[in-house]
């Protein structure tokens, strides 16, 4: 149940208003995932670690997970809040666990989001809401 409580989209004037549970919510699931991620990565340590900078993560396909942050905007770029857990996912970069991530941004926050990204991802592929974008992304994983 919803405590009513949007005092972080508030507080940044989003025009907007996304509740502070939500957050915690969404934020919780995204610190599961790289605590997993640890415990996985000590696991197949041994593995190539791979990168969608122009390579396929085919080879690890049978145990990859493409990370997907859907989306990010003002409130975790300028105001270092909202989605905070999936900010410091991303912030580590890629692994032999999650070699390739799609983060959804408003376009005009794009080169901001990619110079935040670029010394843990590399240069970011911009792709769009379009066929292009699908097979971008079929591509990164070899399904193309």
């Amino acid at each position: 149940m919803r405590d009513g409580a949007t005092s972080q989209s508030d507080e940044a004037r989003l025009g907007w208003a996304i509740f502070d549970d939500a957050l915690e919510r969404v934020n919780g699931y995204f610190s599961s995932l790289g605590t997993a991620s640890l415990a996985c990565a000590a696991a197949d340590r041994m593995r190539v670690p791979f990168g969608c900078g122009g390579q396929s993560a085919t080879a690890a396909a049978g145990s990859a997970e493409f990370l997907i942050v859907d989306e990010i905007g003002r409130l975790e770029l300028e105001q270092k809040r909202g989605l905070d857990a999936a900010m410091r996912l991303l912030d580590e970069g890629p692994s032999p666990l999650r070699p390739c991530a799609l983060v959804v941004v408003r376009d005009w926050l794009a080169g901001q989001a990619a110079r935040r990204f670029e010394d843990a991802w590399g240069t970011p592929t911009v792709i769009g809401p379009d066929e292009a974008g699908w097979h971008a992304v079929l591509a990164a994983y070899g399904m193309e």
